[in-house]
């Protein structure tokens, strides 16, 4: 059950998760484990957060709820975050218009001005916030277990992860995106 619990977004879909959670009894089902791996599966809305920006002042994680939102769960030390800008460059100049894009640090205090001055040297244009404040529990919220984490939020406030790495994920977010800015 912890096993489980720690690797949810591991799985290839929450019909899978729920798949094996299934499989365990109802004494398992009632520990603190089950609880996080019920809230991955069965609340699928997005807990819209306020966190400082750069200027230390708080903001919403989702500004514009009638538009899809995408949230990159990062941090200036993670190289495969750094790998992944040239690809969220791309969205963003694709998708701008459709899709917010915001980054999510989680930097500690310490580390924040090394984000945002990396963040400057590799012109990210997307808006960044930061969960120094209380990391660990932004990353239980939206289920972080390693980074780069990304979550795609609709505009009925569903979520789902995404990978933009994989060809599959970013087809199905352009297929979504692009689809809806036409509709407007």
């Amino acid at each position: 059950m912890s096993y489980l619990s720690d690797n949810l977004t591991r799985y290839k879909s929450k019909d899978d998760v729920l798949k094996v959670y299934e499989n365990f009894s109802n004494k398992h089902k009632n520990t603190l484990w089950s609880k996080m791996i019920e809230e991955f599966i069965y609340n699928k809305h997005f807990h819209n957060n306020s966190l400082p920006n750069n200027k230390n002042t708080f903001e919403k994680i989702i500004q514009h709820s009638t538009k899809y939102n995408l949230i990159a769960f990062t941090a200036s030390w993670c190289g495969p975050c750094m790998a992944e800008i040239p690809h969220l460059k791309k969205i963003y100049k694709d998708l701008g218009r459709e899709l917010i894009l915001t980054y999510i640090s989680i930097d500690d205090k310490q580390s924040v001005n090394t984000f945002v001055k990396k963040a400057r040297e590799k012109g990210i244009l997307w808006r960044s916030l930061f969960a120094y404040q209380d990391i660990e529990k932004i990353r239980q919220s939206y289920f972080v277990e390693s980074i780069p984490h990304l979550i795609l939020v609709y505009p009925n406030q569903t979520m789902e992860t995404i990978d933009i790495r994989k060809d599959a994920d970013r087809l199905k977010l352009y297929s979504l995106v692009k689809p809806f800015g036409l509709k407007k």
